[in-house]
């Protein structure tokens, strides 16, 4: 018995998932890729729970996607109008290979590194630019490679 629960363990834990879904997933990697990073979570540009006052708890629950950190509304400010989740969503279940979605993901990619070299020149609370700190893995959400 007490190995049939052992094996069970084991199972669930090989079976869990292992990072954090993204808020958007071309985002975390585009960003893995230019910084080296090992992983770039949701947290990179949104706020945790602990980060949102006991007044705001009950509107974090219900959107927790509308509380983003400074980087990213820095991000966000610079993606404004482009429709970029909507865009991303809209072809979400096509193929892969769809041409229509590699489209979408070509221009969104495109709009998120321009948006992020504006975003990497500017400086953050504690006086270093946004681009130093996502060098040298010290944004919130991000763990460098290594």
């Amino acid at each position: 018995m007490k190995r049939a629960i052992s094996m069970i363990c084991c199972l669930a834990i090989v079976a869990a998932p292992v990072t954090p879904a993204l808020a958007q997933s071309p985002f975390g990697k585009i960003l893995k890729t230019k910084y080296n990073l090992k992983s770039a979570s949701c947290y990179t540009c949104h706020m945790r729970s602990s980060e949102i006052s006991e007044d705001q708890q009950a509107a974090y629950k219900k959107n927790k996607k509308a509380f983003r950190n400074a980087f990213g509304k820095a991000l966000g400010s610079h993606l404004k109008g482009k429709d970029v989740t909507k865009r991303l969503a809209a072809v979400k279940k096509l193929e892969s290979d769809d041409p229509k979605k590699v489209k979408v993901a070509d221009e969104v990619k495109v709009e998120f590194l321009e948006a992020l070299a504006k975003v990497e020149a500017e400086k953050s609370a504690d006086g270093k630019t946004y681009g130093e700190l996502l060098k040298t893995g010290k944004l919130s959400g991000v763990k460098p490679a290594g």
